[in-house]
């Protein structure tokens, strides 16, 4: 083998490590709950914002590991601002708490490590996050929990 060949062999080598590592930075920038996993969740509880009385509820194994998998599949957008009706709050134990607010349509607000100074906040855009966090709504307002 060439010396030229040989260092185009590094180049090249070298170029596909740079590349791998900022297509890992940009996924986890874009996917910030992808590695939450039911079975990282302590408590999950699901209660309306709304100032009118609060209603809320626990999650079932179900509703979590639902959960759980569309919040890791939802991409994170720019900020949004619209009034939330429901927050969904999980104690994980990797995350600590993180609080996922709807956004009254195709996804969510959320908080990793939720009150404390380290929190982070994005915005999720996933139709599948929306719609399960309308369901979990509309099922508070059917069950009547308190």
């Amino acid at each position: 083998m060439s010396k030229s060949t040989r260092i185009a062999l590094i180049v090249a080598a070298l170029a596909a490590a740079v590349g791998a590592v900022a297509f890992l930075a940009w996924w986890d920038s874009v996917h910030p709950l992808r590695y939450l996993s039911a079975d990282r969740v302590i408590t999950a509880g699901v209660g309306t914002l709304g100032a009118r009385g609060r209603v809320g509820r626990d999650l079932s194994p179900a509703e979590i590991a639902e959960l759980c998998r569309r919040l890791a599949a939802a991409r994170s957008t720019g900020p949004v601002d619209t009034p939330g009706a429901v927050r969904v709050e999980l104690m994980t134990r990797d995350l600590g708490r993180v609080e996922v607010e709807d956004l009254s349509g195709p996804g969510a607000r959320a908080a990793i490590f939720a009150g404390t100074p380290d929190e982070k906040r994005f915005t999720l855009s996933s139709s599948e996050l929306g719609d399960l966090l309308e369901r979990l709504r509309k099922s508070l307002a059917t069950d009547g929990h308190r």
